[in-house]
């Protein structure tokens, strides 16, 4: 299943890679050394043949020995059943948590930033 997912996704990037390419205008073939275009054609290649599959096969296997376990677990207390469905909703808010915490941080540094030249300055003395 990994393979012919692994050869369709292979085959459809590298027919839009030459199609871009193709389509590019003159100037860019000027300017771009054709070492360059092919590195990018087989770097982008080699990720799609070696690396995204392994990963794929890793995930999985992590998903099933936590899931085995999950299931061992639950077999064995059927009372701690009860507790996976808190802390897999705790542990999901947990990852959503930092995403929104740091754009908070960041919308708030961008609607003080205006503040920050006078701040700087009361506190350096120049104003008193």
């Amino acid at each position: 299943m990994v393979a012919i997912g692994k050869v369709k996704a292979s085959t459809y990037l590298h027919h839009d890679l030459l199609s871009n390419i193709l389509q590019s205008p003159m100037v860019f073939f000027d300017v771009t050394p054709v070492g360059r275009i092919l590195n990018r054609f087989g770097k982008d290649t080699d990720v799609i043949d070696t690396q995204i599959p392994q990963n794929i096969v890793m995930f999985l296997g992590c998903m099933y020995r936590v899931l085995g376990t999950f299931l061992v677990v639950g077999m064995s207390t059927p009372y701690v059943v009860t507790l996976f469905v808190p802390i897999t909703i705790f542990f999901l808010l947990m990852q959503v948590y930092p995403y929104t915490s740091n754009r908070f941080y960041e919308c708030l540094t961008i609607c003080c930033s205006s503040f920050d030249p006078w701040s700087e300055k009361c506190q350096c003395g120049f104003w008193f």
